[in-house]
């Protein structure tokens, strides 16, 4: 099992070293940096044991770096209509995460604006932390929190062949391409396929079915 905590648009070094702080507690130590502030002392001195997470921290200026993850969880607060599944944080043992060759990203949006749209477009839920009348996480809390629930998933006895985000994204652009002039793309239908193909999980195979019926 490959889990990795995504950052988008950090806004301040202090927090990227909290987070990876709260990483090594849990005993996670993928960190994925998009567009993040300038990584500073500040850093290194708050993640203390987790320094390590941090200097072998990928960074990435767009989202094609979360292509080979086959499943996406974005966590919010923020009040959207974003026609995804909204799990709770305790939950997350049931998602199919366990399984060994499950490459699983979890996103954390900006301190103050949350995730982008563009990144929550790629989302296949949305993870929920329940607080006291809906109060509000510092960011290296809520990812405490997380690796916490995910830290006690049994990997053992798993399996899953779940497609990549690259593989769905490639099929979006098929049936653009394939369907484009055709009339029956109407304003949102890709948008909208995209948001059932992300919830879907679907398997390559599955995928493959798909190719048949709306490529070929």
């Amino acid at each position: 099992m490959s889990i990795a905590i995504v950052l988008e648009n950090t806004s301040h070094p202090g927090n990227i070293g909290a987070a990876a702080r709260a990483m090594y507690t849990m005993g996670f130590d993928q960190l994925i940096l998009i567009n993040p502030c300038e990584i500073t002392e500040e850093s290194y001195t708050r993640a203390r044991l987790g320094r390590k997470i941090i200097e072998n921290a990928q960074i990435a200026e767009s989202i094609d770096c979360l292509a080979p993850f086959h499943q996406i969880y974005g966590t919010t607060c923020r009040q959207r209509s974003l026609h995804l599944p909204v799990i709770s944080s305790r939950e997350l043992s049931s998602q199919g995460l366990s399984a060994q060759d499950t490459h699983t990203a979890i996103l954390f949006g900006n301190e103050t604006n949350g995730l982008s749209n563009e990144m929550l477009g790629v989302c296949q839920a949305i993870i929920e932390i329940s607080t006291y009348q809906n109060s509000s996480l510092n960011l290296s809390h809520a990812i405490q929190l997380i690796c916490y629930e995910l830290s006690g998933i049994d990997t053992a006895h798993y399996k899953q062949d779940l497609s990549p985000l690259e593989s769905r994204l490639q099929f979006l652009q098929q049936v653009k391409k394939k369907h484009e002039g055709s009339g029956l793309l109407l304003p949102h239908t890709l948008d909208r396929l995209k948001i059932i193909l992300n919830k879907s999980k679907l398997t390559e195979d599955e995928l493959k079915l798909l190719y048949s019926f709306f490529i070929q």
